[in-house]
């Protein structure tokens, strides 16, 4: 089933989630918008210093290991979880980029999805 038949069949079937149908259309359009006066793109994303810099497959893994885990690091102003990496402290999504660019920077290969599969025990898991 691809993608796009996937989420229609989710968004179809759940029972404790909806979309916004308007709000999709409305950030969509900003998006697009701010597309076009040029204020992101894929070399702008590049250029942050937590994001990858090769377009390849590890940068694949790397966005889907971001987009799984980015959930877990909403948190209230107050509650903000914190990453010092290179001696710069990092919140929220920030903080997720930071570890996981912690973590490969100590050799760990937390983008390898066969690794991340199998991280299960405790004394495989990462302490980011």
């Amino acid at each position: 089933m691809s993608v796009l038949n996937s989420a229609q069949y989710i968004s179809t079937h759940a029972k404790n989630v909806t979309i916004d149908e308007e709000g999709v259309h409305k950030t969509a359009a900003t998006l697009l918008k701010e597309h076009n006066k040029g204020k992101f793109s894929l070399t702008g994303w590049s250029q942050n210093e937590l994001h990858p810099k090769i377009k390849n497959d590890n940068t694949v893994n790397w966005i889907f290991i971001v987009d799984t885990l980015n959930f877990s690091f909403w948190a209230e102003e107050e509650n903000l979880y914190t990453v010092t990496f290179r001696g710069k402290r990092y919140t929220g999504y920030w903080s997720l980029c930071a570890a996981i660019r912690r973590a490969e920077d100590e050799g760990i290969p937390i983008t390898c999805l066969l690794y991340t599969s199998d991280a299960a025990d405790e004394e495989d898991s990462v302490d980011l």
